[in-house]
């Protein structure tokens, strides 16, 4: 279990304890020291947040992933935006809960990922369907977009960023429209958000 919050994480372990079955090898609250345990002991699945203090989930998700393919990844996240779902899944993560869910759903899911499978809270499927996968290009960005996303994520407006990119503001206010296209989002403050929960700039 990795949360970088130990009364989530002592809860949520207390809940799983009451399954036989189930045997938490540990409980970590950053990454790094996920990492560590993973590398000696070896578990079959790995239970994570998203937010932690050191390094993003998804980043996580990925090393584990990659260097130990054997292990199982279940994230359990109080995120259910779509991009933050997709972008965990994309990872190598292989089942989605919110941390609203029971304490038979987890060990449903853990069970099915076992078993080779994905698995979804009824919320989650319903936020996945939502979306079609194919029509949202969010991670193709231009260089120029790239540019003025990070500057908006840093409070600047149109003005200032123009100013700074030697561009006008109605360029930037282009720009602005068509990432927001991209990322299908309605709003600056939605545009902000995607930007920083999945670590685009």
């Amino acid at each position: 279990m990795v949360d970088d919050h130990r009364i989530v994480l002592e809860g949520i372990c207390s809940l799983l304890s009451q399954y036989p079955e189930i045997d938490i090898i540990a409980r970590e609250e950053s990454a790094e020291d996920a990492l560590k345990v993973i590398s000696s002991k070896s578990p079959q699945v790995v239970i994570t947040d998203l937010n932690m203090p050191d390094y993003h989930g998804n980043q996580l998700i990925r090393y584990i992933d990659k260097k130990y393919p054997e292990i199982k990844i279940i994230v359990l996240s109080m995120h259910t935006e779509y991009f933050a779902i997709h972008n965990a899944l994309a990872s190598g993560a292989k089942a989605y809960l919110q941390k609203t869910c029971s304490a038979d759903n987890l060990l449903e899911a853990i069970k099915t990922v076992l078993a080779g499978g994905t698995y979804f809270t009824k919320e989650i499927k319903r936020v996945i369907e939502t979306k079609n996968y194919d029509a949202i290009d969010y991670s193709q960005l231009s260089d120029r977009e790239t540019e003025v996303l990070k500057l908006i994520v840093d409070g600047f407006n149109s003005v200032e960023i123009g100013k700074q990119l030697y561009i006008s503001s109605r360029t930037v206010d282009n720009h602005r429209a068509h990432m927001m296209g991209k990322l299908g989002v309605k709003n600056t403050a939605e545009l902000v958000k995607t930007a920083l929960l999945n670590q685009m700039v």
